[in-house]
């Protein structure tokens, strides 16, 4: 990865290169989305958001040319500027600024929960326009006679689908962030990533909005249905916490790095059971400090 990072450092041109290659390779394989966006975070978090934009921008428009050559809708870069690109620049910046990486992580919720707000004003009732848009995308790929009704499963989605694509946008964002601090640390500062994501704590602040937001849910009507999607969008911010105390005890403790490989190894194959209880772990930690409990007695 450093060999990837550096030559994204070179100049315009480069950076562009990679963002735009990884680009369209994430339509293929969509974990390169995150190499992509990490340019742009690379190049604004050590250069600053003019150049990011730049490198962002000339990118758009090269990526709008190479998907109408491949006969291809280009407007699919405008979407992808939207994004995947455009979060995470705006996080590197507030983080080149602040250098508080917590704190960058709290605004990638604040993406996510902005985007939620936007999705209601945007689509009304998100709920109806997303079971109208899912029983007919789920009637094409399901296959008849299956024993499943497109229309049911629709039903039972629609209703948090906002807060997941939302989630997934802020969450991805943050991710991207993530990355591009690795590299920026790979290359100009040695080890300060490790540091930095040791001592992830999103805070006292958000656990209070996420208790606010777990008592409305059971509020029923509206209200409750927004506040669910609400802790659908800072659920991974605290599943990614739970990563930042797992890494830090390991390294505390002097453990075995096999405890992270099984670890890593369960999120995959039981993500669901594995994220919440990662979860739970970053969202107690804000008040007892679980990292402590890796400290070596003197």
């Amino acid at each position: 990865m450093q060999w990837f990072a550096s030559f994204a450092m070179r100049g315009l041109q480069q950076a562009t290169l990679l963002a735009v290659v990884t680009a369209l390779l994430s339509m293929l394989i969509p974990p390169f989305s995150h190499l992509s966006g990490g340019v742009v975070g690379l190049v604004t978090l050590r250069m600053g958001y003019r150049r990011g934009l730049g490198v962002m921008l000339l990118a758009t428009l090269v990526m709008a040319v190479g998907l109408l050559v491949l006969g291809l809708h280009p407007g699919a870069a405008l979407i992808y500027l939207m994004v995947i690109w455009l979060p995470v620049l705006l996080l590197a910046e507030r983080l080149r600024l602040r250098t508080d990486y917590s704190a960058c992580v709290v605004h990638g919720g604040l993406i996510g929960a902005s985007l939620l707000v936007a999705g209601y004003l945007l689509l009304g009732e998100p709920a109806t326009w997303w079971r109208e848009h899912l029983t007919a995308v789920l009637t094409q790929v399901m296959a008849p006679g299956n024993g499943h009704d497109p229309a049911e499963i629709a039903a039972v989605l629609a209703p948090i689908m906002t807060g997941v694509v939302a989630a997934a946008i802020a969450f991805g964002a943050v991710l991207t962030l993530t990355l591009a601090r690795w590299w920026q640390a790979l290359l100009y500062n040695p080890g300060g990533f490790r540091a930095e994501f040791h001592s992830l704590r999103l805070g006292r602040r958000v656990q209070w909005v996420a208790l606010v937001l777990l008592a409305l849910s059971f509020a029923g009507g509206g209200i409750a249905a927004f506040t669910v999607q609400l802790l659908v969008v800072l659920m991974p911010l605290f599943m990614l916490q739970g990563l930042a105390v797992s890494h830090a005890l390991v390294a505390r403790r002097e453990a075995h790095v096999a405890w992270l490989f099984a670890l890593y190894a369960l999120l995959i194959a039981a993500m669901p059971q594995t994220s919440v209880t990662l979860a739970v772990a970053g969202f107690i930690d804000n008040w007892l400090d679980l990292r402590a409990l890796g400290k070596r007695p003197d």
